[in-house]
């Protein structure tokens, strides 16, 4: 058999870049509500009435750096409204995760008393192909 250059439908052992694909691994690993967050330059009211955080993990299996910064999380609410973070640490001096690390985000969003904050999500163009991809707080 000569080797052609006609299309084939047969199956290749040679990976696609399927858009639709993730390259990382993400998971809350706990969650708060809090009346004030200590920063660095010291303690943050909230605007509103609390503050609601979750720490969520991230692996980076990317040939490439992905994003790690509040942007990249929205917090939802079991009314479906979105709160964007307010504050966030992070365990990498980032914004970025270099391939093959793992790292930690504590996010915080500023939200009315009496929301219930029910997912985050995460998105990124390299690590979730620009699909946000939403967890469930427990």
């Amino acid at each position: 058999d000569e080797p052609t250059d006609e299309p084939t439908d047969d199956p290749t052992d040679e990976p696609t870049d399927d858009p639709g694909t993730t390259t990382l691994t993400i998971r809350v690993a706990s969650s708060e509500e809090v009346d004030q967050v200590e920063t660095n330059d010291g303690p943050l009211d909230p605007v509103n009435d609390t503050f609601f955080g979750a720490e969520v993990e991230l692996t980076n299996e990317a040939d490439e750096e992905i994003g790690l910064a509040g942007e990249n999380f929205t917090f939802y609410d079991d009314q479906g409204g979105s709160h964007h973070v307010r504050y966030g640490r992070f365990t990498t001096s980032g914004p970025q995760i270099a391939p093959g690390e793992t790292a930690r985000a504590m996010v915080y969003a500023d939200i009315p008393s009496g929301t219930q904050i029910t997912e985050v999500s995460y998105t990124d163009s390299v690590g979730t192909a620009g699909q946000e991809v939403t967890l469930p707080i427990d």
